[in-house]
Order: C-alpha cells, then structure tokens, then sequence
C-alpha cells in the first residue's frame, strides 16, 4: 500500500516538466523522497514508542536528518536560481523537521 501511495504521488508532483514526456526518469526523484519518507515513519514510531533509542540507530538518525538537509539547501538553491520545486522542498522539510525530533 505503501509503495502505489508513494508512486501515486510522484506521479503528481516531481520535478519534471509536465508536457508531453509527462513521465519522466525525474519521478524517480520525487519517489524516492517519498519511499524515505515512508519508510522511515514505523522506525520513528517505535523510537518514540520506546523512549530510549541504542547510540548506533541515533547516530543514523542524525547522520539521516543532515543528509535530508542538505537536501533541503540544495532544493532551496534551484528555487532561487528560477526553478519551482515548492512541494519537494516542503516534503525536505517536513522530513528533516521529523528526524531533528529525535536528534
């Protein structure tokens, strides 16, 4: 359920342009923030469920929310240099928001 949720929305919002070649190699993009961003919310639920996380899983979890901001900067660069990705830089920070809770 998980997975055609994510490819329903990728099909709608990704980076490409929407004319003729509407599917694009760019929906990839748009579903594999949507799979981490999926993927990850049961792994978050169990950390906050249990209270008490071991060093290595927050380490990743750190190591997880840099990566997702600095995804974030890049996202925000295109946008300032002219192109529109409003929803993807919302998910980025959404996500980042999420993990920087368990950080």
């Amino acid at each position: 359920y998980i997975l055609a949720g994510c490819l329903i929305l990728c099909f709608f919002f990704h980076p490409g342009s929407k004319n003729d070649y509407y599917v694009t190699i760019q929906m990839l993009v748009s579903l594999s923030m949507f799979l981490e961003a999926a993927g990850l919310m049961p792994q978050l639920y169990l950390m906050r469920k249990i209270g008490e996380v071991e060093g290595l899983t927050s380490h990743y979890i750190f190591a997880l929310g840099v990566a997702r901001f600095l995804r974030l900067i890049f996202w925000v660069s295109m946008y300032m240099q002219g192109e529109t990705f409003i929803y993807l830089i919302l998910a980025d920070l959404l996500h980042t928001i999420l993990l920087a809770d368990f950080t």
